[in-house]
Formats: C-alpha cells, structure tokens, sequence
C-alpha cells in the first residue's frame, strides 16, 4: 500500500525489500544485537493474512509488521492476530520452535498506541523513513557507482600529447629516463604518464614506468604517417571498448564517460547542447560540483572532457556547442546495457545471499499464492 506521510511517498513494500536485503539495518531497528536469519517474508498464515516478515535470533522468532503511517489500533489487533497463528503453527511442527516476539514498526506512536503496544505485549518501533532509504543507499550505490571515484582536471586538453611519452616506452624505464628520452621537464612528464596511467595504458612500480597490456596495443595501432599527438582510428576504437568495459576504472574514463551520456541527456531539452548548460549537469552527474566551485573551473574541466571524448570520436564541438556523433550514441547505448548488466549481477548476487529456506506449508482451505522472493530485483 503506497501511503504518504508528510512529504514522503513510500510503499510499504519498499521498506519491506530493504529490511529483509539488509538485515544489519533491521537489526538496528528493533535494537537485536544477535545476527538476524530470515525464515520468511509474507509467511502465509492459516486464515488467508500473510505476516511481513519472520527472523531468528538466537533461540527467539521475531515476528514484524512494517506500517509507512502512524499507528492505529487496527493494526495492533493484526499483529497480535499473527502471533496467535504462528503460535499454531509453531504447535503444528510446521515453524521451529522458540520465544516469539512481536514488533510493530511505524513512523510515528501516539501514546494511546503505545500504551495499547505495551498492555498487549507488542513492542512498538518508531522508525524514521529517511534513515532506512538512506542507509539503503549508503550500502547500494558503492556497488554499481564507486563514489571516491571522480574525475579530475588534469590541465591536459589532448590525448595526444601524450604519446611522445607513451611511444618512448618500448621497454620499462625509470620515471627520470623517460623525461631525459623525449627531453621533456620531469614535471611535464609526471603530468603524461598521471593521464596515461588513469586510462589504464600505463602502469608504475617502484619508479620503473612500463605499458600495459592495453597500452602495448595501443602503442601498435598508432598511424606512422601521421602527427604524432594524433589518434588514429583505431586507437580511438580500442579507447572506446577500455572505457565501455570498465567505466569506473579511474576518474578520467569515468569522466569521459559520463561527458557524453550528459549530452545525450541534454539533448532532450535542446540540440547542440551548450557548454553552460553541459557544465553545470556534467559536474552535478559525477560528484564534482562542491571541488569545481566557480563556474569557469567547471568550464575548463567540461571542455576539457569534451575534448577527450572528441578526440576519441564520441562527440563534436563547435564553438560552444557540443554534438553527438554516430560512434557517441551507439556508445552511450551499449554502456547504458552494460551498465544496467551490471546492475542485475549484483541484484542477483544479493538474491543469492538472501534465499530463503522452504517452511512446511500451513494448511489452507484455499490454495495460495507462494511467498515472494526477498530480493530487490522485484521490488514493489
């Protein structure tokens, strides 16, 4: 039941997912110290009513009942209804046995209810919406978006300055010979390899500096004939899978990334998409927008991702304006499923985790429909 409680919207169901996913959260909750093991959610009770949810704790069953409104006294006449029957059912063999203990959760307890909580031997939990949603977040989000992970401003605008560097490694050298072997200053070259190493192509132990694995193939589809800051095709290609395939390898790929999925997010209100309009959303999606405070740092980070992702043929920019291209949208697209792919391999790891184990059936008139799965995948 979807109920509204000031300013919150919430279905029963939801909180419902979240206390059975996370059961450190529901322990805290009802004040268990002892570990929580899920025996069933939605129990199926003999006269047709279905409990929300049943744990163990140690040699105790704990029965809740989760409310999204202030308590009535109709529902504590229901959660003591269940404990009759699951009592019964306890008698019947067909639960373990144990102290049974009843918790009502609600968001709010007036003191008439209390009072009624206690005369009837329910322990009444006053909850507050905002931290199970939160704390549901603060567990769930490292999982699919690692949050220290966010992009930086570099001070570099082109992939391919790099490469002098990059090229200069065909076997590994300390940090001072690959200055001294393009002449470069050594804090010029701290800068090329900082980016190099951030999209994976470069790696450093010890102070020795040598190519990955990546790297090395990128190194082998450079264009002879052309400039060296120039990417070939076939290095913006292999750029573009290293990126899709892991988009939250470092701040940079997670940046360039995230650059052109805003813009085609934007595109949706307006085509080309300004650059003051693409700043503030890009530092808004990845997290940077309390580091790049004034607006031209967020200016210059922007277009300096922009640029990147141009040069790796995913967008295009004319003066302030800012394109996708064919390669840009077929990226944001196969990210977008990669993403979501990812997504449902962690849900299902979680579904794997919080199985729970198969009760004797209660016996019924009627036949009923199974208990759901705990799981988030089905969310309510």
């Amino acid at each position: 039941m979807l109920k509204k409680r000031g300013e919150f919207v919430v279905h029963e169901r939801q909180v419902e997912d979240i206390l059975t996913t996370f059961t450190d959260i529901t322990a805290g909750l009802l004040g268990i110290s002892l570990p929580l093991r899920l025996l069933a959610r939605q129990l199926a009770l003999p006269d047709g009513s279905r409990l929300d949810l049943l744990f163990a704790a140690g040699r105790k069953l704990l029965l809740v009942e989760i409310k999204v409104e202030a308590c009535r006294k109709e529902f504590i006449r229901q959660i003591t209804n269940y404990r009759r029957q699951v009592t019964a059912m306890q008698h019947q063999g067909q639960l373990p046995e144990g102290e049974l203990v009843a918790y009502l959760l609600c968001p709010l307890f007036p003191k008439p209810m209390m009072a009624l909580c206690q005369r009837a031997g329910i322990l009444p939990i006053a909850y507050d919406l905002h931290y199970v949603l939160m704390s549901f977040f603060e567990r769930f989000h490292p999982l699919v978006l690692p949050m220290d992970i966010k992009p930086r401003n570099l001070g570099l605008w082109h992939l391919g300055l790099a490469h002098r560097a990059l090229y200069a490694l065909s076997h590994p050298l300390p940090f001072h010979q690959v200055a001294q072997s393009v002449k470069l200053s050594p804090s010029t070259i701290s800068s090329y390899l900082t980016l190099m190493k951030e999209l994976g192509l470069v790696m450093e132990h010890e102070g020795i500096v040598s190519l990955t694995e990546a790297g090395e193939m990128y190194v082998r589809l450079k264009d002879l004939k052309a400039p060296t800051p120039q990417i070939s095709d076939a290095q913006a290609a292999l750029m573009r899978r290293l990126v899709m395939e892991n988009p939250f390898a470092s701040g940079t790929v997670h940046g360039i990334f995230a650059v052109v999925e805003c813009v085609m997010n934007l595109a949706r209100n307006t085509y080309p998409v300004p650059i003051d309009m693409l700043r503030d959303y890009f530092a808004l999606t990845v997290g940077t927008w309390s580091r790049w405070q004034h607006p031209k740092t967020r200016t210059d980070a922007t277009l300096m991702y922009v640029h990147y992702a141009a040069q790796l043929g995913m967008l295009a920019r004319f003066g302030q304006q800012v394109y996708l291209t064919p390669a840009g949208v077929r990226f944001v697209l196969l990210l977008q499923l990669h993403k979501a792919l990812k997504l449902l391999d962690v849900l299902e790891r979680w579904e794997s985790q919080h199985k729970e184990p198969i009760l004797p059936k209660p016996a019924a008139s009627s036949p009923s429909e199974p208990s759901p799965h705990p799981s988030l995948l089905l969310g309510r």
